[in-house]
């Protein structure tokens, strides 16, 4: 049965539009974003600098995000914070599109987790 065939039989408030675009779309997001846990309050993006060196960027989603730790690849990263561009260590507060920047080193492996402790909650994200 063709789509048009289709559209006659049902009822209008029936037809839905189809879902492929929403699946495909859903399924990008989570490669660029990663995978959470649970909702989390920041989103978090990860760029390869240079050979074993990461830029983790966190980006609130909220007002008054208190970030107290950051942990990636369960503590096997070290953070190396370049005070000439506004890096600093935890705690920092950010507010609603703020984002802030760390520079990390992981030593034969690529960042695939990020923990984020705040004051709305822990959140690990999945790459």
């Amino acid at each position: 049965m063709n789509r048009t065939s289709c559209r006659k039989a049902l009822p209008k408030s029936t037809v839905t539009a189809p879902k492929e675009p929403l699946i495909f779309g859903v399924f990008v997001i989570g490669l660029l974003t990663g995978c959470s846990s649970s909702p989390a309050p920041v989103d978090v993006r990860v760029a390869e600098a240079s050979d074993n060196a990461y830029i983790v960027e966190l980006q609130s989603k909220e007002d008054g995000l208190e970030v107290t730790e950051l942990e990636v690849n369960r503590g096997q990263c070290q953070p190396r914070y370049a005070r000439n561009r506004g890096q600093r260590p935890p705690p920092y507060t950010l507010n609603y599109l703020e984002s802030r920047q760390t520079d990390w080193v992981c030593r034969g492996n690529p960042v695939r987790e990020v923990k984020i402790v705040t004051n709305k909650g822990t959140s690990v994200v999945s790459y």
